[in-house]
């Protein structure tokens, strides 16, 4: 198995007149131990009269690289037991420059492993093991398999070279809401998982897109389908049918059986400008092929707005994502735009509850402060519910969040020094500390709306990151609104570390 990579964390080039020389630290992320024998590459791709350098670090985690030729290099790190990193980090080097100093952090690989089996229980034959992973960016929830891997002789696999994140192990010949959901940590390998395999039982999907504007024709247009996940949330799967132009009919071909959702977008041209329409028809599979299904599209509701910023802020030019997602159902429908601040956006959605999202995804000199939809202010955090009238919508951003301070105690009043303390806002916001010795902590450029704060016993690692740990300790936390005061005070009693392992333990 192939083991690499690197998260890139910062880069800094001076401008003095000396020697080209790059040298550095390879450190692992949670530990900030140094790494040995990590193999630091600077590839400058097909860039004429260039060639790759390499090093290797010592036992102390450093490497240099002398005598470099002016160009620009991708920077790759491959270092057994750690995890490549998507993007790469690059680095362009100058004639005459300074030497660069360079600190890269390499984050552990997880591991899933387990054993194939039939209905005895028996070794099953080996057969394509396919694992999912679960996205989330600006409103939008989805699920991509990753390169599926075949299980030995024995029935055994292992898969590695996992990013932190949820994941869905699938049942052969089983839709995805019957997959095992596992939560994947830096470093963590979850043991012991069986898969029951069962008789592949595939049927097919098919239906009729009704045209909303007889006499116009759907040219090019398609069905999306989506699935349950184990927990009932809807994710959209990357397959899709054609929809014929003339008849509206389509079909899903080779499907498992399982509920599934049909979702689909047209653009019908009405005179000088266009109308978009949205239909979405949920549809069962179980022991024969659905066929028929009715796909009526209805207009989308039109949202317009600004994104505007406290006037107390310095003015800045990047722009912010503004995405709205539905929230009913645990919809992975969503829209997203990019606006410039005080520029207007125009949205098409789906009348309906929706969350909202504003940022530019890169600082946290922003938070969303404030919300009026149709003229009426509405509580950060809060559904929005979006009539097929549409309306407008107003986002204010103010500057850094308030502050959250307090103390975590036991259940006898005792300081609990070393607590962790997590405090997150639906769906996706989380931020982090760590009591100090007398129990106190803080928590800077807090999200404004309704907060949700727990406190626990820290027994190490990276278990705070779990979405489902943090669904599964709501009933402990406590709810703090956090908006009008630039701090807020909290006093928190320590969940004991048995009961946080006990509800690990139920996630498992």
């Amino acid at each position: 198995m192939r083991l690499a990579m690197l998260v890139a964390l910062w880069c800094c080039v001076a401008d003095a007149q000396t020697a080209t020389r790059i040298e550095g630290l390879i450190l692992d992320d949670a530990t900030e131990a140094p790494l040995s024998k990590a193999v630091v590459l600077l590839d400058p791709g097909y860039a004429p009269g260039t060639a790759p350098y390499a090093a290797v670090t010592d036992l102390a985690g450093r490497f240099s690289i002398p005598d470099i030729r002016p160009s620009k290099y991708s920077i790759k790190v491959e270092r057994g037991g750690y995890l490549p990193f998507p993007t790469g980090a690059t680095i362009d080097i100058r004639a005459g420059q300074q030497p660069t100093s360079i600190t890269l952090k390499l984050t552990k690989q997880g591991i899933i492993a387990g054993r194939l089996v039939n209905a005895a229980g028996l070794s099953s034959k080996p057969s394509p093991v396919r694992l999912w992973k679960v996205t989330f960016a600006r409103g939008y929830r989805t699920a991509e398999i990753l390169n599926p891997q075949s299980a030995e002789e024995d029935g055994s696999f292992m898969i590695g070279d996992l990013a932190p994140g949820r994941y869905y192990l699938e049942k052969p010949s089983a839709s995805l809401a019957g997959a095992i959901e596992l939560d994947v940590t830096a470093g963590i390998t979850i043991r012991d998982v069986e898969i029951r395999s069962r008789p592949a039982a595939r049927y097919r999907i098919s239906g009729v897109a009704r045209n909303p504007q007889p006499g116009s024709t759907m040219q090019g247009n398609k069905v999306w389908l989506e699935t349950r996940t184990p927990f009932g949330s809807w994710v959209a799967l990357e397959r899709s049918a054609r929809i014929h132009p003339d008849t509206g009919a389509f079909t899903f071909y080779s499907v498992p059986p399982g509920d599934y959702r049909l979702s689909s977008r047209t653009i019908i041209p009405i005179a000088s400008s266009s109308r978009s329409y949205f239909a979405m028809q949920g549809v069962s599979v179980d022991k024969q092929s659905a066929t028929g299904i009715p796909l009526e599209f209805t207009p989308m509701a039109v949202v317009t707005g600004t994104v505007s910023e406290d006037t107390r802020l310095a003015p800045r030019a990047k722009p912010i994502y503004v995405s709205l997602y539905l929230s009913a159902s645990g919809s992975s429908w969503g829209v997203s735009t990019e606006v410039f601040p005080n520029k207007t956006f125009r949205l098409q959605v789906i009348p309906g509850q929706y969350r909202i999202f504003c940022g530019n995804g890169t600082e946290n000199a922003r938070r969303l402060k404030a919300i009026l939809f149709k003229g009426r202010r509405m509580e950060v955090g809060s559904e929005l519910n979006i009539p097929a009238e549409g309306g407008t919508l107003q986002l204010i951003l103010g500057g850094p969040g308030p502050e959250i301070v307090g103390a975590v105690r036991d259940a006898a009043g005792r300081s609990v020094a070393g607590a962790k303390v997590v405090a997150w806002a639906e769906p996706n916001e989380l931020e982090t500390a760590v009591a100090d010795g007398q129990g106190r902590f803080f928590i800077s450029n807090a999200p404004y709306g309704q907060l949700h704060i727990a406190a626990w016993e820290f027994s190490g690692g990276e278990r705070w990151m779990l979405p489902s740990l943090r669904t599964a300790i709501l009933r402990f936390a406590t709810k703090v609104p956090v908006g009008g005061s630039p701090r807020v005070t909290v006093e928190l009693t320590a969940m004991p570390r048995t009961t946080v392992e006990a509800e690990l333990a139920k996630l498992r």
